[in-house]
């Protein structure tokens, strides 16, 4: 017997990087919004996913970026 389509969304695919000299939140945004979007929107959802309550990084931090939706 088949199983009913769920409308529940599948798991949100995620990179993980690890930070080097000069990265920054919003250059991990900016490499993953699309021209014409709103790189700030993406900020959030960086900081949203890894639990950040300050864009601040340090090198050698382990950060997760979230891939298409």
């Amino acid at each position: 017997m088949a199983r009913p389509a769920s409308s529940a969304p599948g798991p949100q695919e995620v990179i993980t990087r690890t930070v080097r000299p000069g990265d920054n939140v919003w250059s991990y945004a900016a490499s993953i919004t699309p021209q014409g979007e709103d790189v700030a929107k993406n900020v959030d959802r960086i900081m949203q996913i890894n639990n950040m309550s300050s864009p601040n990084l340090r090198v050698g931090d382990r950060i997760l970026i979230p891939g298409d939706d």
